[in-house]
């Protein structure tokens, strides 16, 4: 059986959703980083943050 047209319109908006959803998360992250004051750069940053919850805190609540 062949999916319906309309299913594939949904399944077609959800990725795009998705896609639009990823780029925000993505520029919202990078913002935050760049806010950072200290002299690393922002791949340092981006590693530190996975690696260091402490920092990782510090980024999102400006502690």
């Amino acid at each position: 059986m062949a999916p319906s047209f309309s299913l594939l319109l949904f399944l077609y908006s959800l990725f795009f959703i998705s896609i639009e959803n990823l780029s925000f998360t993505r520029r919202f992250v990078i913002t935050l980083l760049k806010q950072d004051t200290s002299k690393s750069s922002l791949k340092s940053k981006r590693k530190a943050a996975g690696w260091n919850t402490d920092f990782l805190e510090k980024l999102l609540f400006g502690a």
